[in-house]
């Protein structure tokens, strides 16, 4: 009696995934750069409130000019605090 043998089962190749084809980088024109306009409410004058007044004054002024005397005031009566390592 003959025996037949089985044949030998394969299993499929596994086809690995592509790689993303990159696209050459392409730089876009580059625009003229316009001048940049001042945002209109920095320049709105504001009236400070009383606590805010004290140390800037009582006269309505732009956001701007309150934090650089606010920064004066810091840096004169040296209310700074020094970070520490926690």
């Amino acid at each position: 009696m003959a025996t037949k043998k089985k044949a030998a089962t394969k299993k499929p190749a596994v086809k690995k995934a592509a790689a993303p084809v990159k696209k050459p980088v392409t730089k876009k024109a580059a625009k003229p750069k316009a001048k940049r306009t001042p945002n209109a409410g920095f320049m709105k004058a504001m009236t400070p409130s009383a606590t805010l007044a004290a140390v800037v004054g009582a006269k309505p002024l732009p956001r701007t000019e309150v934090v650089k005397k606010l920064w004066e005031y810091i840096k004169k009566t040296s209310c700074k605090t020094p970070a520490t390592s926690a």
